[in-house]
């Protein structure tokens, strides 16, 4: 017999405790629920490799593509998170 998952355990838990099993398991498998996901790095690793498969030529300009690309996801996350932070807070003259 298998172990129960996180989520089960944790409604089983919730309903020993008096809590709502049901907002405890979704609470867990919220929290849980990414670990076998794989990262954004990852999936523009496949999209390169399934491009260059199909298009050797491409290869030699894409090598670091996947690189770039989560780069620069990471450069405008940044920038919004930056200026999401700063709203409001410039005067007119």
């Amino acid at each position: 017999m298998s172990a129960k998952p996180p989520p089960r355990r944790a409604a089983d838990e919730a309903e020993r405790q008096g809590l709502d099993p049901d907002v405890m398991g979704t609470s867990v498998w919220n929290a849980l629920g990414q670990f076998g996901d794989k990262s954004y790095l990852e999936r523009a690793e496949d999209v390169v490799a399934k491009v260059c498969a199909a298009v050797p030529e491409v290869g030699v300009s894409i090598t670091r593509l996947a690189s770039q690309l989560r780069d620069s996801r990471t450069r405008e996350r940044l920038a919004l998170y930056l200026t999401s932070q700063h709203a409001g807070t410039c005067q007119p003259e």
